[in-house]
């Protein structure tokens, strides 16, 4: 008996483990595009083009900036969770490693903003800081650094900006608490920082 005849006598049986092939094939085809995609977002989206001010005003108080754009040119939305902006003075010459806070802005979007895919937002983040501690403060490391031949003024000082982006890619929502596959959570959740100058 030839095959054709054996697969025509389990027609059924031929059909099922035919059209079962062509499934598997098919979602695992699916798979490994949907796995490509998530590979590129990871490693192609970025923080880029930080632009960073201080400028002292007439008033005394000093506006402090920070411009910073997320480059999004992968195939997927990206989800943004929360953002944050810090500013602080790092005193290395201190004994202890002194820290200057100046400035701090945390936000969690009320719904999720979105980054489309290739689109690039921009992000600016501005605040006045005018409390006479942290100005004391400033001052005080401006003064130091005076006794060590370095000479700052309040807009030249070196103010460490750091920015992280949380978020997490198209339609695989990262449960960052609940979920029993966290490598495959893992895999969709993007964080990007850029701090003092430097992109992680």
């Amino acid at each position: 008996m030839s095959i054709m005849d054996d697969l025509r006598s389990r027609w059924f049986a031929a059909t099922l483990s035919i059209a079962a092939a062509l499934f598997f094939t098919g979602a695992l085809v699916f798979s490994a595009m949907t796995y490509v995609s998530v590979m590129d977002a990871r490693q192609n989206i970025r923080l880029a083009s930080a632009i960073e001010t201080a400028e002292e005003l007439q008033n005394g108080s000093l506006l402090i900036s920070l411009t910073i754009e997320l480059e999004n040119p992968s195939r997927q939305v990206l989800h943004i969770t929360s953002l944050s902006w810090s500013v602080r003075i790092y005193n290395w010459s201190h004994p202890d490693g002194a820290l200057i806070p100046v400035a701090f802005v945390y936000t969690v979007p009320t719904e999720f903003a979105d980054v489309g895919k290739g689109e690039v937002k921009v992000y600016d983040y501005e605040q006045l800081v005018s409390d006479p501690e942290v100005l004391s403060n400033i001052r005080g490391f401006i003064n130091h650094s005076a006794s060590e031949d370095v000479d700052y003024m309040l807009e030249t000082v070196p103010y460490t900006h750091d920015f992280r982006v949380a978020a997490w890619l198209g339609d695989y929502e990262h449960d960052y608490d609940y979920s029993k596959e966290l490598y495959l959570n893992d895999m969709v959740k993007i964080e990007r920082r850029y701090f003092g100058g430097s992109y992680t």
